[in-house]
């Protein structure tokens, strides 16, 4: 007997593994109130004890467990003692560019098999065989974690052909400057069938995902590369810096310069 197996999951979205993982030790200075990130956090606590808290509800981490934070969650942290633990900073994804997770609103955790940390550490800074090796057991862990979280909020969204290939041409060419103009003449389409189409499968008009995901991949850029606001916000096709910074600040209600300082 044949069984057949969607393609969405045979290809699995795209899993990035920033390269800032790190196990550490930390004391009462590692706190923080409201910490907004683009990445989901990943926290493998190995011993001592911290705190996450998300709406007024505190979750003392505990040694054996891994602890999921998802992308765009506001939360804050502390230590009042010790806390030694793995930590990854990822994200996963979509056709859209966008982190599938930033909708997930809670924090879970699940309890780690025995000697899973151990193992995750001897591969940690090994050859191509052992970083292979290595994401496969974070792959492993997330995994896991997503499956706590309702089955409706994992569905992959799919799109049409024209959509899909909107999507692709925007995220390659991408620029606050973009117009649905530009992209329709690029997929030889009408406009009008663009606008209608995106807005109907995505729930947003073209316009306003280009405006979102510029300001992710600014977020991104924030967290992730040392280029001062001014280069990013050339690079996404901003006029200047101050046009950006305004936006930046409209949806996130931090500036770029306070939204990079935060810790995590």
């Amino acid at each position: 007997m044949k069984e057949k197996f969607g393609k969405e999951y045979l290809n699995p979205p795209e899993l990035r593994v920033l390269a800032d993982a790190e196990y550490v030790e930390l004391d009462s200075r590692w706190r923080h109130i409201d910490s907004l990130q683009p990445y989901s956090c990943l926290y493998l606590v190995a011993e001592g004890e911290g705190v996450l808290t998300r709406n007024g509800e505190d979750i003392v981490m505990k040694p054996g467990n891994a602890y999921l934070m998802p992308a765009g969650m506001k939360f804050s942290y502390r230590c009042d003692d010790r806390l030694v633990k793995l930590f990854f900073h990822f994200n996963i994804l979509g056709p859209d560019g966008m982190d599938l997770l930033r909708h997930l609103q809670q924090i879970h955790s699940v309890p780690m098999h025995e000697g899973e940390l151990n193992e995750m550490l001897c591969l940690a800074g090994g050859e191509l065989a052992q970083s292979l090796a290595l994401r496969h057991k974070l792959y492993d862990v997330i995994s896991r974690l997503l499956a706590t979280y309702p089955a409706e909020q994992m569905q992959p969204k799919t799109y049409s052909p024209v959509v899909g290939r909107a999507m692709e041409y925007i995220q390659a060419n991408l620029s606050y400057n973009l117009t649905c103009g530009e992209i329709a003449e690029a997929l030889f389409v009408a406009e009008v069938t663009l606008r209608q189409k995106f807005k109907r499968e995505t729930g947003r008009t073209p316009r306003k995902y280009i405006e979102d995901l510029v300001l992710f991949r600014g977020e991104l850029m924030l967290k992730t590369t040392r280029m001062s606001i001014a280069q990013i916000s050339s690079t996404l096709g901003f006029c200047d810096q101050f046009y950006f910074s305004r936006r930046f600040v409209a949806k996130y209600k931090l500036s770029p310069r306070q939204y990079r300082r935060q810790e995590i």
